[in-house]
């Protein structure tokens, strides 16, 4: 399964394309004054971290090989959890 696994944002999040071949764009579906985005093979590696300040997108060029990741984006109390497929 690809998408959103688990998320208590009150909003929209997407992340697309999914599958992608590269760059993935993540949208919060609002601004948000800060958010982490951590990338993660699902073995737990950390593949890659992101800040977001007063923004509500983000563009990641996908770090590591083809595969599956995991995006898990919090902001205060807000988590989401997302899977995402690199070809």
């Amino acid at each position: 399964m690809i998408g959103i696994v688990s998320s208590t944002f009150k909003h929209n999040i997407a992340i697309y394309p999914n599958p992608t071949q590269g760059t993935v764009s993540v949208d919060l579906g609002r601004i948000y004054h800060y958010a982490e985005i951590t990338i993660t093979r699902t073995d737990g590696q950390v593949m890659g971290k992101y800040c977001l300040f007063n923004s509500r997108y983000k563009d990641i060029q996908m770090p590591g090989l083809p595969g599956p990741y995991m995006f898990s984006i919090t902001s205060g109390n807000e988590r989401a959890v997302l899977k995402i497929l690199k070809r």
